[in-house]
């Protein structure tokens, strides 16, 4: 298993709950009050689920208000700290390139 396993956006966590519900994506936006297209953007990992979005989220889905948000909270970090892994790699590897 690798040390960093793959990163799951909670966008597309969140479109397997909403069609686990049995809710398409212009059902669920109505009912959240936002665009089919914005929904669409968070399930394809392309915009942040935000507080305000977890909060209808979880009116809608009957969690938690901070459910949503703690999944885009603990995505970010994971995906910084892989940023700084890689990082890292990269300067070791460039040092090792210039000893040379």
């Amino acid at each position: 298993m690798s040390q960093y396993p793959a990163i799951v956006s909670p966008g597309e966590q969140l479109r397997d709950v909403v069609h686990d519900a049995g809710l398409t994506i212009d059902d669920a936006a109505a009912r959240l009050g936002v665009s089919a297209d914005r929904l669409a953007n968070v399930m394809a990992g392309r915009e942040r689920i935000t507080p305000a979005l977890s909060r209808r989220l979880g009116d809608l889905l009957g969690q938690s208000p901070t459910f949503w948000a703690n999944r885009q909270a603990e995505r970010d970090r994971r995906v910084e700290e892989a940023a700084r892994a890689v990082a890292g790699w990269s300067a070791g590897l460039n040092q090792r390139l210039a000893d040379r």
